[in-house]
């Protein structure tokens, strides 16, 4: 659910920063791109996008979805308020949204919300600023997504069931936020990026949602 080549479509960069720095995002890009093209290859392209996706098999991707995306944004906002955000925008919380909308549904299919099991991501013993925008820059992937997602979901279930499409929403407004999160993590002074606490949380990140989007035990 993070469509990799929609991401950068806004990445005209501050012209000021330091070549070398350009490296951070484009080493991020590079070391998720598999993983990014393997959730869209199992989820977006051939389930969220289907022509004959019903209600039912749209909530059962989201709850999955949402089994992951609970505990991951909890991380993302403690990590937050332990460093300095520069001149990034602060983390715009989806969860409220997401639930609303997966409330909605499952009313409508007089179904229960599951309960999330915790399935956390591993993490080492490095900078927690690297850790908060390795998973930050996962999650701000999905904002990317949204734009192309939204109308097709529409279109296919939303004028139909009259939903929300909450959570998709929000995340077209975090769209606007890319820019500025782009250029704070290529401003990181990291040195050895391949092998930073950046690129691995990134990558956890996507490998644990796409677990929960599998059905299959984390193992993280």
């Amino acid at each position: 659910m993070a469509t990799s080549n929609l991401m950068m479509q806004s990445g005209s960069f501050n012209p000021t920063l330091q070549p070398f720095l350009d490296d951070n995002i484009n080493v991020l890009k590079i070391k998720t791109r598999v993983l990014q093209e393997q959730l869209d290859q199992a989820v977006v392209l051939t389930q969220i996008l289907s022509s004959k996706l019903s209600l039912s098999q749209y909530f059962n991707i989201m709850c999955k979805f949402y089994a992951s995306y609970v505990q991951v944004e909890k991380r993302v906002l403690n990590f937050e308020s332990k460093i300095d955000l520069m001149h990034a925008a602060p983390y715009k919380t989806r969860l409220p949204s997401l639930e609303f909308e997966l409330s909605d549904i499952a009313n409508k299919l007089q179904l229960r919300l599951p309960i999330p099991q915790p399935k956390y991501l591993v993490m080492g013993e490095g900078s927690i600023l690297e850790k908060y925008w390795g998973i930050r820059y996962a999650l701000d992937c999905f904002s990317q997504t949204a734009v192309m997602v939204l109308p097709k979901i529409e279109h296919t279930l939303g004028y139909e069931y009259n939903l929300s499409m909450a959570f998709w929403r929000k995340l077209i407004e975090v769209d606007a936020d890319w820019l500025r999160t782009s250029t704070t993590i290529n401003s990181l002074p990291i040195e050895h990026i391949e092998r930073s606490e950046l690129v691995h949380c990134a990558q956890e990140t996507f490998i644990l949602i796409s677990e929960n989007m599998a059905g299959r035990p984390s193992g993280i």
